[in-house]
C-alpha cells in the first residue's frame, strides 16, 4: 500500500520535469519566454488564448493554463477573470483538495 502514493508522486514529479525541459533541443534563443497579449483595455479580459486573464494588485494580467500538479481554478465562462489561478489545460481538471486548495490532475 506505502507504494503507491510514492509511484503517483514520482510520475507527477517526472511528468512536471519532462514538460519544463521539452524545450531544451532549441537554438537556445528566448528559452523559457512566453510573451502574452494585454493589449485589451481592461489589461486582459480579450487575448489571453490559450491562458487566461488574471486579477493583481496593479491591474490584469495575462498568465498560462495550470499543468498537472499545479494550483488552479474551476473553470469560468470566456472571458471573465480570475482571482489567483489559471484553470488547467484541457487534459486535466481541477480538483479541490480542501482548504481552499485546488490542482490539476488526470
Amino acid at each position: 500500500m506505502g507504494a503507491k502514493p510514492i509511484l503517483l508522486v514520482a510520475s507527477i514529479l517526472f511528468a512536471m520535469h519532462a514538460a519544463r525541459n521539452s524545450g531544451a533541443a532549441n537554438d537556445g534563443e528566448n528559452d523559457n519566454i512566453v510573451v502574452w497579449n494585454t493589449d485589451s483595455g481592461d489589461g486582459c479580459s480579450t487575448g489571453c488564448e490559450p491562458g487566461c486573464c488574471l486579477r493583481g494588485s496593479s491591474g490584469n494580467t495575462c498568465g498560462p493554463l495550470a499543468d498537472i500538479g499545479q494550483y488552479c481554478s474551476k473553470e469560468k465562462a470566456t472571458g471573465e477573470v480570475y482571482d489567483e489561478n489559471c484553470p488547467c489545460k484541457k487534459k486535466f481538471r481541477c480538483l479541490d483538495k480542501g482548504d481552499g486548495i485546488s490542482i490539476c490532475a488526470v
